[in-house]
């Protein structure tokens, strides 16, 4: 994508999804003009790897930058253990193969505006 004039960024943050009562459809509350990237500050879902996979689900094809929140590594009480490591390393995949771009301390550049990111 290359843009003649700044993005329009849609940014959201804290949504956790991981609470029933905050249950909320993402495509219902899309800006009425559109927009050209998605900028999501972190604390989607519990484990980081689940929030990706939200994300993914409900914005098919468009550019996402995310930056983890403090809550992407917890542990969700399932039966599988994990530590940060793990989350970071599986989320840098996950991120990689849904085509999100996983900021972790880190930059990417969409449509000619740098966008930077560390948790």
């Amino acid at each position: 994508m290359t843009l003649s004039t700044p993005p329009r960024c849609w940014v959201v943050s804290d949504l956790h999804q991981e609470h029933e009562e905050n249950r909320w459809d993402m495509a219902a509350h899309a800006p009425a003009g559109g927009f050209d990237v998605a900028v999501v500050a972190g604390d989607v879902h519990v484990p980081l790897t689940r929030s990706l996979d939200w994300l993914s689900e409900r914005l098919p094809g468009a550019p996402v930058v995310y930056v983890p929140g403090n809550h992407d590594f917890w542990w969700d009480r399932g039966e599988e253990r994990y530590t940060i490591y793990d989350q970071l390393e599986r989320g840098r995949e996950r991120a990689a193969a849904l085509g999100i771009h996983l900021l972790l301390d880190g930059a990417v550049v969409i449509g000619g505006t740098r966008f930077l990111g560390g948790t």
